[in-house]
C-alpha cells in the first residue's frame, strides 16, 4: 500500500441514490473521484456496486455497505483504495436528494494516542490471560518499531536486537506472510482477524502460538504472538509434574538414608531379646521375664512387618500391581480386632480410645486393605496425640447411605502445607515431625492410594494444636446387607 496521492483533500463527498438493488452516483467531490481513480462524467448516473464491482474494491464494497445501512450515524474505519489506505471518518446522511456520503481523512490524527490505545486493546483482552509477545510495526515492510511486551516463553528475542528488523527476517517467511495476511483482512475490517496458529521453531523446539496483527493506523500495526491457554496450562502441569518428580526423588533419597534406622531398630529388639532368652540363667527360669522378652520380640517383629508391608504395598499400587480382592467386611468387627492390637501402645501412652459403631452395612470391599488402612490410621492417631488424650473411631451412615469411617485425635494437628506434604509417598522423613515421632512416611500416602482402590474419598480436617480428623467415604454402591 501506498501513502495517500496529495491530490485528495481530507474531505470528500457523494451523492447516492438508492434504488432496489443499490445505489446509484449521482454525483461526487473531485476528491471522492480521485480516491476512486475515476471522472465522475464517466460514472454518473450508474450503480455504486457496478462501479466497485472489480475485485481490487472487495474489502471497500464491504465496508461501504456496512456504513450506508446506518443513516446518520458516524463511524471511523480503514478504507481500501485502489492505490493507498486511510483512516476516515464516514457520516451518510438522508437528505430529499438522496444519500450524501460524507468522508473526513483522519489519518493525521493517528499517532501515539492510537498505538496507546491499541496498546491496551492488546494487553488488556490477550496479554491479561495470555503469555504475549506484542510488538508494534511499521505497515511498510512490517519493522519493529517498539517491544511492548516479552514473555517468558519468548526470552531468547532480545528487545534491543528486533527493533528496525522486518517479522520476516526474525520469524522466517511463513510467518511474516500470515502476518501479513492478517493486516490486510484487518484494515479491510478495521478490526481483530481472528488469530491464527504458527509454529516457531527455537533451539529444537516447536512453540505453537497464535498470531494475530491489529492495523491500528495506515502507518502502524500491533502484532501479538501468544501462547493459547491451553498450552499455558500444559506448560504448567509440566512445570508441577517435574517439581513433583523433583520432590519425590529428594524424599525417596530420605527415606533410602533413614530406612536402616527403622528397620534396624525392631531388628535388633528381635535378635537381643532373642539372646537373652536363649542363655543359660535366672532370667530364663522366670516365666514372667520369658512372657515380657516374647512381648517384646513379637512387638518388634509386627513393627518390621509393618514397615516390610507397607513399602510392598505402596510400590504394587503404584506400579498396578496390588491384587484387590472383595469380599464382605464388617468394618465395626475389623475395628474392634484393631483396637486388640494396638491395646499395649494405648496404655503406653494412657490413651482413651472411643468407639461410637453405629450399626450399618457390611462393606465390600479388600479386607486386607481395610486391616492397613485401620492399622495406619490407628498407629498415626496414637503416635501424635499427647500422653492422656483421647483417640476416636467412628462408624456412621451419612444422607446418601454412604459408610462413612472417622478418625479424630487431639494431637498436634497439621496445617495445609503439611498436610499436603504428609501425602507426598516419603516425604514424611524431610520433616521436623519425623525426627521428633519416627516413621517410614508411607502411611498417609499408602492410605489414600487404598481409600483410592476402592473408588473412596479421603477428607482430612486439622488445624495445629487441635488434632486430626481423617474421614474416609466408602461410595454406597459397595454397602452389601445390614449388619445384625
Amino acid at each position: 500500500m501506498t501513502q495517500t496521492p496529495s491530490s485528495p483533500q481530507p474531505i470528500a463527498w457523494a451523492l447516492l441514490s438508492p434504488h432496489s438493488e443499490g445505489y446509484r452516483l449521482i454525483n461526487a467531490s473531485k476528491s471522492f473521484m480521485a480516491y476512486l481513480g475515476m471522472e465522475v462524467i464517466q460514472v454518473a448516473g450508474k450503480d455504486l456496486w457496478e462501479l466497485l464491482k472489480d475485485d481490487a474494491y472487495a474489502p471497500l464494497r464491504t465496508q461501504l455497505r456496512n456504513v450506508l445501512a446506518h443513516p446518520d450515524q458516524s463511524s471511523q474505519t480503514f478504507l481500501n483504495w485502489p492505490k493507498f489506505s486511510a483512516h476516515f471518518e464516514l457520516t451518510p446522511c438522508a437528505t430529499p436528494q438522496g444519500i450524501y456520503l460524507i468522508l473526513k481523512d483522519i489519518s493525521s490524527n493517528f499517532g501515539q494516542d492510537q498505538i496507546q490505545q491499541g496498546r491496551q486493546i492488546i494487553l488488556q483482552n490477550w496479554a491479561r490471560h495470555w503469555s504475549a509477545l506484542v510488538l508494534i510495526l511499521d505497515i511498510p515492510g512490517l519493522i519493529v518499531s517498539s517491544v511492548e511486551h516479552l514473555p517468558g516463553e519468548f526470552l531468547w528475542l532480545q528487545p534491543s536486537t528486533m527493533v528496525g528488523r522486518s517479522l520476516f527476517d526474525l520469524f522466517g517467511d511463513v510467518i511474516g506472510n500470515k502476518a501479513q495476511s492478517l493486516l490486510e483482512q484487518s484494515q479491510a475490517s478495521g478490526d481483530v482477524i481472528e488469530p491464527q496458529t504458527v509454529t516457531i521453531d527455537h533451539a529444537n523446539v516447536k512453540l505453537f502460538s497464535l498470531l494475530s496483527v491489529f492495523a491500528i493506523s495506515p502507518e502502524r500495526a500491533i502484532m501479538v504472538l501468544a501462547k493459547s491457554p491451553a498450552d499455558l496450562m500444559e506448560m504448567q502441569q509440566l512445570k508441577a509434574s517435574k517439581e513433583l518428580a523433583e520432590t519425590l526423588n529428594r524424599s525417596k533419597s530420605f527415606f533410602l538414608a533413614n530406612i536402616g534406622h527403622d528397620l534396624r531398630t525392631p531388628l535388633n529388639a528381635i535378635l537381643g531379646f532373642a539372646e537373652l532368652m536363649a542363655e543359660p540363667g535366672d532370667a530364663v527360669k522366670d516365666p514372667e521375664k520369658v512372657i515380657e522378652y516374647a512381648g517384646f520380640i513379637h512387638e518388634s517383629g509386627a513393627n518390621l512387618l509393618k514397615i516390610i508391608n507397607d513399602v510392598i504395598d505402596l510400590s504394587r499400587i503404584e506400579t498396578g500391581r496390588y491384587d484387590m480382592r472383595d469380599g464382605p467386611v464388617d468394618l465395626n468387627s475389623q475395628i474392634r480386632t484393631v483396637q486388640k492390637q494396638h491395646e499395649q501402645q494405648l496404655t503406653k501412652k494412657k490413651i482413651e480410645l472411643e468407639l461410637l459403631l453405629a450399626a450399618i452395612p457390611i462393606l465390600r470391599a479388600d479386607v486386607r486393605a481395610i486391616k492397613q488402612i485401620l492399622t495406619n490410621l490407628l498407629s498415626n492417631a496414637v503416635k501424635f496425640s499427647p500422653i492422656g488424650s483421647k483417640v476416636t473411631v467412628q462408624t456412621e451412615i451419612d444422607e446418601g447411605f454412604c459408610i462413612n469411617l472417622v478418625v479424630r485425635d487431639r494431637g498436634a494437628g497439621m496445617n495445609a502445607q503439611q498436610i499436603r506434604r504428609a501425602l507426598i509417598p516419603y516425604a514424611q522423613f524431610d520433616t521436623s515431625l519425623h525426627r521428633k515421632q519416627g516413621g517410614t512416611g508411607l502411611g498417609l500416602p499408602l492410605i489414600r492410594a487404598l481409600v483410592d482402590l476402592h473408588h473412596a474419598k479421603l477428607k482430612i480436617k486439622s488445624d495445629p494444636n487441635t488434632g486430626t480428623e481423617f474421614r474416609i467415604i466408602f461410595p454406597a454402591e459397595r454397602n452389601i446387607v445390614a449388619a445384625q
